[in-house]
């Protein structure tokens, strides 16, 4: 029965009403006397003869029996109490019959899946477990309370998610099965993951990845040999016979597979792309912008990046001889590649070069020369001033104009930050002072 000595408490009073009640005449009820006691229920309503929990139609017949017959009488049984005790002693009754189910079930799910090598974890309702016999193993389902649900018949088996789950047949194909053991999507492919909002990765042949919907629909047909994950557009990039392109997560080709090297999106939107050793760029809706046809893009600052064509790239971060020109952030060139050199814009300028072994000069970001070449040596603007020299030996400020603002007796000036920079008036000495720009 359900007693416990002790564990409710027994009641004196409520026992002898129990005795002397006609409940005590029922068999069915009998063995069941000292758990109403137990409980402190006192005397129950029945009248003599007319036991509620005999009758044929009192208790439907697929539940006559076992553990099901006594959990049925307990919930009556509470149900049935009069007077003052009914409340409490509903609430003991029920608490008892909740703690002894699921101790019932638990122990009972762990008896019935002891005979199998391996059991999964539970997912809606089904855990994967691997049957042994005869030294085959084969996979199936059971049910929460330990029950095989699905026949062991599968060579290997995956949890269920979303009311699915992949499972391969002997003969090595994988395919998906709902949770009552139907086949879903037939056995197709080499591999198969679980579902995750409504869609699964499967694997054909020659390791070519694709998407599933739950009808068995390739949302992504298996042609890609990486897919990678979706970013904050829900774009994926992707990887097809050894060029690199994007889709969507429904499928739709944003970027077709034609490129060596595809990145992420720059600050600016821009996405760099690599075809033929060349590079060039994509803006934010896939669309080629700038084709590629630069040996090398540098990164973008103040709103510009370097260009070059035709250098060589042998051993270094930056190439060497060729082209040099400037692109904005849309992608559009605002200097073609005409200078031998041409350094990173500063404050609107930058130092330019039109041939090898030739002076140094300035122009602005749309090509517009602002100061002629005369310098050997020149340095991006800062604070309105540049640092230049005429022979490399001896350095000095020039304004935007071209003017000078400094003498010419330094042989080291270093970066301006606020207003101030380091100079050095002997190669040889280590003291350095502050300088006004201007002075």
């Amino acid at each position: 029965g359900f007693a416990v000595p002790g564990f409710f408490g027994v009641r004196a009073m409520q026992a002898r009403n129990l005795r002397k009640s006609p409940v005590t005449s029922c068999p069915c009820l009998r063995k069941f006397r000292l758990a109403a006691v137990s409980a402190g229920v006192g005397a129950v309503n029945f009248q003599p003869g007319r036991c509620r929990f005999c009758r044929d139609d009192a208790f439907p017949a697929e539940n006559r029996s076992g553990r099901n017959r006594k959990i049925w009488f307990c919930a009556r049984l509470a149900l049935s109490l009069q007077g003052k005790h009914k409340t409490e002693a509903m609430k003991r009754l029920l608490f008892f019959l909740t703690v002894v189910t699921l101790v019932s079930c638990g122990r009972s799910f762990e008896k019935r899946t002891a005979k199998y090598a391996e059991v999964g974890e539970m997912s809606d309702n089904r855990a994967a477990v691997l049957d042994i016999n005869e030294g085959v193993g084969r996979w199936g389902y059971v049910d929460g309370t330990g029950r095989l649900a699905i026949e062991c018949r599968y060579a290997d088996a995956r949890r269920f998610a979303d009311g699915l789950a992949a499972v391969q047949v002997p003969e090595g194909a994988w395919g998906y099965i709902d949770t009552v053991g139907r086949l879903v999507i037939a056995p197709q492919f080499v591999l198969a993951e679980p579902f995750e909002d409504g869609m699964a990765w499967v694997q054909a042949a020659g390791e070519l990845w694709g998407r599933v919907d739950k009808s068995g629909k390739m949302v992504i047909p298996c042609l890609y040999s990486e897919i990678g994950e979706p970013d904050e557009r829900g774009w994926m990039r992707v990887l097809r016979d050894g060029k690199w392109g994007y889709l969507r997560e429904n499928g739709e080709v944003v970027v077709p597979c034609d490129y060596n090297l595809i990145g992420e999106p720059n600050a600016y939107g821009l996405i760099p792309v690599t075809s033929g050793g060349k590079h060039g760029f994509l803006d934010a809706d896939g669309r080629e912008v700038l084709p590629c046809f630069f040996t090398y893009i540098s990164d973008f600052k103040d709103g510009y990046a370097r260009t070059n064509y035709g250098g060589s790239m042998m051993l270094r971060d930056e190439p060497y001889g060729g082209q040099w020109g400037l692109i904005d952030t849309l992608g559009r060139e605002t200097i073609p590649c005409r200078y031998y050199y041409l350094d990173t814009p500063g404050e609107g300028l930058a130092a330019f070069m039109l041939e090898q072994f030739g002076n140094f000069g300035y122009v602005d970001v749309k090509g517009n020369v602002a100061i002629s070449p005369r310098f050997a040596v020149a340095k991006p603007f800062s604070g309105g001033v540049a640092v230049v020299s005429y022979n490399n030996v001896n350095y000095g400020l020039v304004d935007r104009n071209g003017n000078e603002v400094s003498s010419f007796r330094y042989k080291r000036i270093g970066e301006f930050h606020d207003g101030l920079a380091p100079f050095n008036t002997n190669l040889y000495g280590m003291n350095f002072q502050g300088m006004e720009p201007r002075c």
